[in-house]
């Protein structure tokens, strides 16, 4: 006498289903991260930028001038120039 199988598994077509709409969607997701990933940088970054302005600032209150003897005047001018364009790249991304 013959019974009845049970059915409880999975065929082959329903999990390769699962696994293609899985992969469906990170493909979807995995962009979005990626951009999130990047702002962070930009935004730590800018926050790195803005540290550095605070210690000059706080510098020139304490010693009245902004270039040591390690910096000298070229130095600080170098600071200043990479400061300024980090802000601008930070801007464009």
């Amino acid at each position: 006498m013959n019974q009845p199988r049970c059915q409880n598994a999975f065929t082959l077509i329903e999990m390769l289903t699962v696994i293609a709409i899985i992969a469906i969607l990170a493909g979807l997701l995995f962009p979005a991260i990626r951009g999130a990933i990047t702002k962070g940088k930009v935004a730590q970054a800018s926050a790195d930028v803005r540290a550095i302005e605070a210690a000059i600032r706080q510098y020139y209150t304490e010693y009245g001038k902004i270039t040591s003897s390690r910096c000298g005047p070229r130095g600080f001018r170098q600071i200043l120039w990479t400061i300024q364009r980090n802000r601008q790249n930070a801007r464009h991304h």
